[in-house]
């Protein structure tokens, strides 16, 4: 699934398409390309996390650093590469008051899908909870 602005028009190199119209003045353009396997629920929940996704004003969070990559910034701040440490640093950025306004989805790393916050949450369930 794209959302265009309301004044592009959908593509026409035959695949087939169906737009629909928001009240926020973009369409969505859904696109049939190899999704046969997804039953038509399954296309309606992909289609609707695309368009989560979409949300005008807000952006996606790559949180998806390595432990490794985390470790060259926390090492330029004097701060100890471990995955406490690293696992302190993504609730704080999960946790932040006020998130949820600016941001629509997040990508985690492997490490991130795992890790609890200090209630013992899991940080998937902590953003989706937002």
């Amino acid at each position: 699934t794209t959302t265009h602005p309301s004044s592009a028009s959908a593509p026409t190199d035959g695949r087939d398409t169906k737009r629909a119209r928001h009240d926020n003045g973009t369409s969505t353009t859904s696109l049939s390309f190899g999704a046969g396997f997804l039953t038509p629920e399954q296309k309606r929940e992909l289609e609707a996390t695309a368009a989560h996704i979409c949300t005008t004003g807000k952006g996606i969070s790559a949180c998806d650093e390595s432990a490794g990559t985390i470790g060259k910034r926390f090492e330029a701040v004097g701060i100890e590469n471990t995955e406490e440490n690293r696992r302190t640093y993504r609730q704080m950025l999960f946790e932040t008051e006020g998130c949820e306004q600016y941001l629509s989805a997040v990508i985690l790393d492997p490490e991130t899908l795992y890790q609890r916050n200090d209630a013992d949450v899991l940080f998937p369930k902590v953003l989706q909870s937002k």
